[in-house]
């Protein structure tokens, strides 16, 4: 009985032989020898800590097939996988230095391994991999460089202090990394100089031209997908100012974002209308008058075409043209409208409802047109995938 040993837990007594004690003998005696000053316990492989989470946000640990449930307090290591499922965000403090925020439907590898074909580079600070989704990632001017990558891309350095949108854009691309916030250096100044003059720059007196996606553009929608908004830039602009909508008005579900480029990566809930536009800021953060707003819709199927004719470019000897097309699911009523604009809707020239399938401009004047048609009612939905452009000829002078 001399394996044997009696221990007693809540009065119940509790047998434990030889084989079990001395595991434990020998784990109390390497903490003992470990928790002295001169040897501090150090978690090393501790890259990161989930600061909060709202929603069903998972971890996926290095080397496991499964997703476990993500917490507040949540420890992460490299090599670690996070994702935010729908409705769900989360917020990632690194302790090189950072804070990621992650938007819904997001995916983030923390300290990812490197590729074979990826070079070996000493980098400062830390190194997340974004995967899927948009994060905000915030360094203060104490933190150390964070280096973003994609497994389908190049790294990127991020310098603090800033603010940086990144986005894991089209499949086979990298990470967009879009500047959001870069606080200007403050100027040193002696106790004896005047302080400098502050000169404000003047608003942008231009705005940008929207580029793509073109006017009344139709695309299928992607529930994980991403739309590229583009603008001719404005001399003189220190960045953009980006305005979406769900309305020509826009005051549904209206957002704004700041972007140094002349591109943004939008990101739709779903099918239906979206309208956007946008402005300039000046180096004095001066904002200048938007742009003319741009229509976008997003259909569950693959768009089609619908008009018949006149083809795109036709030039017509002299009226009448009548234009057709074919029918569209769910409209009782069509609109054809035609203008001397790119748009068909700006200024319209001609403008008429119908219920068949063909219209008749009995009197256009000689000059370029562009002209489309649309399923009627309070939107007024393209049936084109692009409007198309009509010549009308001046008419031989009787002799």
């Amino acid at each position: 009985m001399r394996n044997r040993r009696r221990w007693v837990t809540r009065g119940e007594p509790l047998k434990l032989d030889s084989d079990t004690v001395r595991p434990l003998l020998l784990l109390a005696v390497s903490c003992v020898a470990c928790s002295g000053p001169e040897r501090p316990v150090v978690h090393v492989d501790i890259a990161a800590t989930c600061a909060d989470v709202k929603g069903a946000g998972e971890v996926r640990r290095a080397g496991r097939p499964y997703w476990e449930p993500l917490r507040r307090g949540t420890a992460l290591k490299a090599g670690d996988w996070v994702r935010t499922r729908a409705g769900t965000t989360a917020r990632v403090e690194l302790l090189a230095g950072g804070r990621l925020d992650l938007s819904e439907s997001a995916v983030v590898v923390i300290e990812p391994p490197a590729s074979p074909a990826e070079p070996v580079v000493a980098r400062k600070g830390s190194t997340i991999g974004v995967e899927e989704g948009e994060v905000r990632a915030t360094l203060v001017a104490s933190d150390a460089p964070l280096t973003v990558k994609r497994s389908t891309g190049a790294a990127r350095v991020l310098d603090s202090p800033a603010v940086y949108r990144l986005v894991a854009g089209p499949q086979d691309a990298g990470v967009e990394v879009t500047r959001l916030d870069a606080p200007p250096p403050e100027a040193a100044l002696t106790p004896d100089a005047p302080p400098p003059a502050v000169r404000v720059a003047p608003a942008p007196s231009t705005f940008p031209s929207s580029l793509t996606p073109g006017i009344d553009a139709r695309l299928k929608f992607d529930p994980r997908g991403w739309v590229r908004l583009t603008w001719s830039p404005v001399p003189g602009a220190l960045r953009y100012r980006v305005q979406t909508a769900r309305d020509w008005s826009f005051t549904v579900e209206t957002r704004n974002a700041d972007v140094e480029g002349t591109s943004w990566l939008m990101r739709p809930d779903g099918v239906g209308l979206y309208v956007w536009r946008v402005a300039a800021i000046s180096q004095s953060g001066q904002l200048g008058e938007f742009g003319f707003a741009r229509r976008l819709f997003l259909e569950e199927e693959t768009p089609t075409d619908l008009l018949v004719g006149p083809a795109d470019g036709f030039s017509a000897e002299q009226p009448p043209v009548t234009f057709t097309w074919k029918e569209a699911g769910g409209a009782s009523s069509y609109r054809v409208m035609v203008s001397k604009g790119v748009d068909p809707q700006r200024a319209p020239v001609f403008n008429q409802v119908t219920r068949g399938n063909a219209a008749t401009a009995a009197t256009l004047a000689a000059g370029t047109y562009t002209w489309g048609v649309y399923a009627d009612g309070e939107v007024l939905r393209p049936l084109f995938l692009k409007p198309r452009k009509l010549v009308v000829k001046a008419s031989a002078p009787k002799k």
